[in-house]
């Protein structure tokens, strides 16, 4: 089960919509969606975090992470856009560490509007128990 889908993925590129000629296709995208949403279960199952996540407050705020991962891996595609690629990566990165770190922020909701919000303070988060899964050198990329 993906976290998003490429209709999410438009809505945050509001010049383009994804087809079989676009650069990545739509293909791409749909494969992107499946790949970042199959990488954040397989970090967050050692963390003890149930996967796939189903409950549909904890699906939004994993939605947003998982769309800075396909955003990160669209913009890998276009040449003149490796810094947003490597911005949406970050953003990527540091949002699901905070999750993996405080497995509370995926169930935690603002009762009045329903948003996901955080809990606890917002810093950056390290632990050996995370910290080797977000290991990314510039070859890499």
């Amino acid at each position: 089960m993906a976290y998003c889908a490429v209709a999410d993925i438009e809505s945050k590129i509001q010049y383009t919509d994804f087809s079989d000629t676009s650069n990545p296709t739509e293909t791409q995208v749909t494969t992107f969606c499946g790949e970042i949403s199959q990488d954040m279960d397989d970090k967050m199952q050692p963390c003890g975090i149930a996967v796939p996540v189903t409950d549909d407050d904890k699906l939004k705020t994993l939605k947003r992470i998982a769309c800075f991962g396909v955003l990160a891996e669209v913009y890998r595609c276009i040449d003149e856009m490796i810094d947003k690629a490597k911005m949406y990566q970050d953003l990527y990165d540091k949002e699901l560490k905070n999750v993996l770190n405080n497995k509370d922020i995926i169930s935690a909701t603002d009762e009045v509007t329903n948003n996901p919000t955080w809990t606890g303070e917002a810093r950056e988060y390290e632990s050996s128990e995370t910290s080797e899964y977000f290991n990314i050198n510039e070859d890499d990329w």
